[in-house]
């Protein structure tokens, strides 16, 4: 049996069709690390790390268009701002919703507060609007609503 340098050499584009796919800038790599950190530190309640990182993951993924992980990261600004400010927490969750779809897992304690704190009519109208609002418009209110939402939680640890 003899064996040729194309066995040895690395793969040609026709061997394997995914190398001549692009692949991931640096950029989306981070976005994607961002979503992921945004995504612990949701987990573990560390509030402010959830809106820091969820905002940069935000700016950092909307020039992709990646919208089923920007909506992963509405659902988690959501669920981090719904004990303090429900109706941004409503209007955001209602966006996610109509852009990326319905997650259980993260929807319904979201949802519960939701209701619980405004009412079913309140809450289903905000979600609506929420709904309504075009791509363009979700980010900038998330974007909005995170950076308030830090700056009332740093007030609060200030003496």
């Amino acid at each position: 049996m003899t064996t040729s340098s194309r066995d040895f050499g690395p793969p040609t584009p026709d061997q394997t069709p995914a190398l001549n796919q692009r692949p991931a800038t640096t950029g989306d790599c981070r976005a994607r690390d961002l979503v992921w950190a945004a995504s612990i530190a949701f987990l573990i309640n560390d509030r402010a790390a959830t809106l820091k990182l969820g905002r940069r993951a935000i700016r950092g993924l909307q020039r992709g268009g990646d919208r089923i992980r920007v909506g992963l990261v509405l659902y988690i600004i959501a669920g981090t701002i719904v004990t303090t400010r429900p109706e941004a927490a409503a209007i955001i969750q209602g966006a996610a919703e109509a852009y990326v779809g319905e997650s259980a897992t993260l929807v319904q304690p979201i949802s519960s507060i939701v209701t619980e704190t405004l009412g079913d009519q309140r809450a289903w109208e905000l979600r609506t609007r929420g709904a309504d609002m075009s791509w363009d418009q979700t980010l900038a209110y998330a974007l909005t609503q995170t950076t308030q939402a830090l700056n009332e939680l740093k007030s609060e640890t200030e003496p």
